[in-house]
């Protein structure tokens, strides 16, 4: 993510200076699936004098509910993760920079889990299975890898998982709530 907006601002910079024309800031519509990407999104942009940045958290429909009561005249570009991001691509017509899961974020949980536990699972929006499903094919991880499009989707998925059938489930922040109620 930091990685991204220094290269934006980067070649957002040198494409204003080689015209000699006057910066105007970019406006950025932030929407995190949970808090604590929230603030690591406001602690950024408050690193940079050429973004004017506005953060909400909402995760999936929320996420896509918050962009929609926007229009391209608002923000240049919304910046968000996971699901949340599919979502609100499908919803608006602003233009959505995702946040990804990297190989190398997923291969840190695995490694942790499969210390913990033999009998674990991952379920995910497809922008992190499709990492997974790599992951578990060239490492020959013993994991059980389920993709899902939407909230209801998850619900149905939970409900249908045997008491005790994973001890532990890989998972992003919509999955843990609905395992929490």
């Amino acid at each position: 993510f930091f990685f991204f907006m220094f290269l934006f601002g980067t070649f957002y910079t040198a494409l204003f200076t080689e015209r000699n024309i006057k910066m105007k800031k970019l406006r950025v519509l932030g929407i995190a699936p949970y808090n604590n990407l929230a603030l690591l999104m406001q602690q950024a942009a408050k690193k940079r004098t050429d973004i004017e940045m506005t953060v909400y958290t909402g995760d999936l429909e929320d996420g896509a509910r918050i962009a929609s009561q926007y229009t391209g005249n608002d923000y240049d570009f919304i910046i968000s993760r996971g699901g949340t991001a599919q979502m609100i691509r499908d919803a608006v017509d602003i233009p959505v920079a995702e946040i990804e899961v990297s190989p190398l974020d997923l291969l840190r949980c695995i490694q942790i889990t499969q210390n913990a536990s033999k009998h674990y699972a991952l379920i995910g929006f497809p922008n992190i299975t499709k990492n997974s499903e790599f992951l578990k094919s060239l490492l020959s991880y013993h994991m059980d890898i389920f993709t899902i499009h939407s909230q209801s989707e998850a619900e149905v998925l939970l409900k249908n998982f045997a008491p005790n059938q994973y001890d532990i489930i890989l998972s992003d922040s919509i999955i843990n709530s609905l395992a929490k109620v």
